[in-house]
């Protein structure tokens, strides 16, 4: 099928019967694309499935003269590259918050920090932190924005930013020390 102006205008409108034709001449070959990157066929799906929600709600402002296939294929890329960056924040921050206390943990609880029970209860600690520290910690470690963005998006300085940050981990640190001096 050509997705053509014409094409690209009436779905601007709203019309689901072109998403659909174009949700349904693309989504395989969107797929395999996006496997190529994720190597997993399940977050290939979940790539290219977010990236038609996303062109569903931001329709309005596609330009007709896009090359709309081009667009998926780009768009399917950006998110397999977004969901790898976050997974590899993900992995970074829990192997962050466990190297972080086993300086302080005999080697037998070794086993201890690696287990959900640990991961779980540092978690509810993070959640638990006052929202200022919680929002600075998490849009760093989970969203990996660096200080100047955080400040940016935050209107405040970066050394405020900082100051959040430490206290946040100075709250964490002494959280998991007490953890593990329960053991």
């Amino acid at each position: 099928m050509i997705f053509d102006k014409d094409f690209i205008i009436r779905l601007k409108k709203g019309e689901q019967a072109c998403f659909e034709t174009l949700f349904l001449e693309t989504y395989a070959s969107l797929c395999e694309y996006a496997v190529s990157f994720t190597h997993s066929a399940e977050i290939a799906e979940e790539a290219v499935q977010e990236t038609f929600v996303s062109i569903w709600e931001s329709r309005r402002s596609l330009d007709v003269n896009t090359n709309i296939r081009a667009y998926l294929f780009q768009s399917v890329k950006n998110r397999c590259i977004d969901i790898h960056r976050y997974e590899q924040i993900r992995v970074n921050h829990l192997n962050e918050i466990s190297s972080l206390y086993r300086e302080s943990e005999p080697e037998s609880d070794s086993e201890y920090l690696f287990s959900d029970t640990f991961i779980q209860e540092v978690q509810k600690k993070i959640e638990m932190l006052p929202v200022k520290f919680r929002l600075v910690y998490t849009l760093h470690r989970s969203d990996g924005l660096t200080y100047r963005e955080i400040a940016d998006a935050l209107e405040v300085s970066v050394k405020t930013v900082e100051y959040r940050m430490s206290r946040a981990l100075e709250i964490l640190r002494a959280h998991v020390d007490r953890l593990i001096s329960s053991l």
